[in-house]
């Protein structure tokens, strides 16, 4: 099923329906009714799908894949859950963090993608290999605690819950390391991008991923 082509035949044919009618019309097996949704929401899904996955082709197939599953399984969504839109997103944010899981699993271990914090700092170049080679010595500088925190939120996709519970620590911790962690890097960033000569200077941590 290709639902940008089924998209462009659309024309408006089904802009007056809210999602709940659109619903019922998947339920019927009509095709139309599906894209219609793909057209109203795919953007926000593909947003989030690329926002955990960092990868265009990769956010591409979850959003896909998240459309297909809606149209096997139209029953999975009734109103006692909410706003549609807020539900699909849940739907997509799973699926997201699942394939990143799954190909995180396929990469070797030293193999990190330190792209999945890179988007968080300013004036990052993607593929100045410079910058990725500062970015990995200056996560290897922050308290072994606040990084180990950051690669599991960000590279293993793990929530607050479990990584508290993988760590044994409170909610409130996880989510302060994250924050100082997150707030270091962004210094040391900065510091080390506006007076690179300044890192030589800097002790150096294990980077070691958690087990």
């Amino acid at each position: 099923m290709l639902f940008r082509e089924l998209r462009v035949k659309l024309a408006g044919m089904y802009d007056d329906l809210d999602d709940p009618q659109l619903l019922e019309r998947i339920r019927r097996g009509e095709q139309h009714a599906l894209a219609a949704l793909y057209a109203r929401h795919s953007p926000a899904v593909y947003a989030l799908a690329y926002a955990i996955l960092r990868s265009r082709e990769l956010a591409q197939e979850v959003t896909q894949d998240v459309f297909v599953a809606l149209w096997k399984q139209p029953h999975h969504w009734d109103d006692r859950k909410g706003q549609f839109a807020h539900w699909l997103t849940s739907v997509a944010r799973n699926m997201a963090i699942d394939r990143l899981r799954h190909e995180q699993r396929r990469a070797p271990r030293d193999q990190i993608s330190y792209e999945a914090v890179a988007h968080l700092l300013p004036h990052y170049a993607p593929a100045d290999q410079e910058h990725a080679h500062l970015l990995r010595t200056l996560m290897g500088r922050l308290p072994k605690d606040q990084l180990k925190v950051i690669l599991m939120a960000y590279f293993k996709g793990m929530s607050y819950d479990e990584i508290a519970e993988a760590l044994g620590v409170p909610h409130g911790t996880v989510k302060s390391r994250l924050r100082l962690g997150l707030q270091k890097l962004r210094a040391l960033w900065n510091d080390a991008t506006h007076e690179p000569a300044r890192i030589a200077a800097l002790p150096r941590q294990e980077t070691d991923e958690p087990q």
